[in-house]
């Protein structure tokens, strides 16, 4: 499963100091998203609830982002971080409705928090089910394993909210990891200013003064503007392989041209890993819902050296859209041992 079981592989090679640094970073945040997820939830005020629910997924993008970069950071439990900000905001579709407020459309969430309950409700205690097959496990599994009965892969869903685990199906796990990936790439759109440590009038100052040579320029020109300036002014090579991803959605989201940003974000992505001594290769990762022409170089192993040469990513025959008619190739590099 590409968003979960190749995002956070352990490595060793890392200096102590480093590890432990980035472990304190990446718990802060965690602890940061949960409180503000607890905050959101018992509130009863619908602002505070919504302010505090966005704060939590600003923060979420913050340790994922993290995670991309340090990849022994363990971070299995995400999926239960996303379930309680869905259910959150299964509640807020409901205040908003009962106050005859528009309602906020939830990607995949079809049900009401109310058939959610009822559905829940009389679950009980863990119950170690095949979702299959329904063979009854020994003990509930704490990570992806193999039904004996059947021999199908069950997936484990944690709900810190529901305080349980529940085994799934992979079509099922498919798709949450679908939806976090889907709401993910969405904040980053909608917080580009956070992203580049602008505030809101800083860019509209900004769209001002283009205004002065262009009367048709916009805030997204405004957000480009500030983000190629960014990109200009560092010397990191992973966080230009950031700037240039970002910039590749934002054009994707609005319908321009693309690929040679995505191209620039995986290039820099390799310098960046070729400047560790003990990384040598990289493995292509793609996940089950990859287009064909993606699948074909799944967990092909390369130099890298080689991948800068030949730049296999993004992948040029990628038909699996994301905002535009064209596809977004999201395969990444693994590195390898």
């Amino acid at each position: 499963m590409g968003f979960f079981d190749n995002m956070f592989k352990g490595i060793k090679h890392y200096p102590d100091s480093v590890r432990k640094r980035v472990i304190l970073s990446a718990e802060s945040l965690s602890r940061i998203v949960i409180e503000s997820i607890a905050s959101a939830s018992n509130s009863n005020d619908i602002d505070t609830k919504k302010s505090r629910l966005d704060y939590a997924m600003k923060k979420l993008v913050e340790l994922i982002k993290l995670a991309n970069e340090y990849p022994f950071l363990d971070f299995r439990k995400i999926s239960s971080i996303y379930d309680s900000i869905r259910e959150i905001r299964n509640e807020i579709k409901e205040m908003e409705s009962s106050q005859g407020q528009p309602q906020i459309q939830e990607p995949g969430s079809q049900q009401s928090n109310t058939t959610k309950k009822t559905k829940t409700a009389g679950q009980g205690a863990e119950s170690a089910v095949c979702p299959y097959c329904s063979h009854i496990l020994p003990i509930m599994p704490q990570r992806r394993t193999i039904c004996p009965a059947c021999n199908k892969t069950i997936y484990v869903w944690y709900s810190t909210k529901q305080n349980m685990k529940k085994l799934i199906t992979e079509d099922e796990a498919l798709k949450i990891e679908k939806e976090i990936s889907e709401n993910i790439e969405r904040y980053e759109i909608l917080n580009k200013h956070q992203t580049l440590d602008e505030s809101e009038d800083e860019v509209i100052n900004v769209q001002s003064k283009l205004k002065e040579n262009d009367p048709n320029a916009t805030l997204d020109d405004a957000y480009m503007f500030l983000l190629d300036k960014k990109i200009k002014d560092t010397d990191h090579d992973g966080e230009k392989a950031r700037l240039y991803y970002l910039k590749a959605l934002m054009l994707d989201n609005s319908g321009k041209e693309f690929f040679a940003s995505l191209e620039e974000s995986r290039k820099f992505e390799l310098q960046h890993l070729k400047k560790h001594e003990f990384v040598k290769k990289v493995q292509i990762i793609t996940s089950p819902d990859s287009c064909e022409a993606c699948k074909t170089n799944s967990d092909t192993v390369i130099s890298i050296d080689e991948a800068l040469k030949e730049m296999p990513l993004p992948h040029k025959n990628c038909h699996r859209a994301l905002y535009s008619e064209r596809g977004f190739c999201r395969c990444s590099y693994l590195i390898v041992n």
